[in-house]
């Protein structure tokens, strides 16, 4: 899991690396929280559970529609996730 979260990270990571992975969690958890639940679920579907857009798919709604609604998705993830400036 931690090679999926941080690559490159050593394998035990120190005190001050665990607390910065938590924060960073937290963050994620949070902004994820804040999507629509549509938008939580696709992107579970599309990076957690590792399933392609032409499976995601469904009648009425193309693989390139589904890599759009990703993209925006990961858009208002993003949006969430960086701070505002004034």
């Amino acid at each position: 899991m931690l090679e999926r979260v941080a690559p490159g990270l050593e394998s035990k990571p120190g005190a001050s690396t665990l607390v910065w992975l938590r924060q960073l969690l937290s963050k994620l958890s949070s902004a994820l929280e804040r999507l629509p639940s549509g938008d939580r679920k696709l992107l579970r579907q599309r990076y957690l559970d590792e399933e392609r857009a032409v499976d995601l798919a469904s009648e009425g709604q193309s693989a390139a529609a589904v890599r759009g609604r990703v993209f925006r998705a990961l858009g208002l993830l993003r949006d969430e996730l960086t701070p505002m400036k004034s």
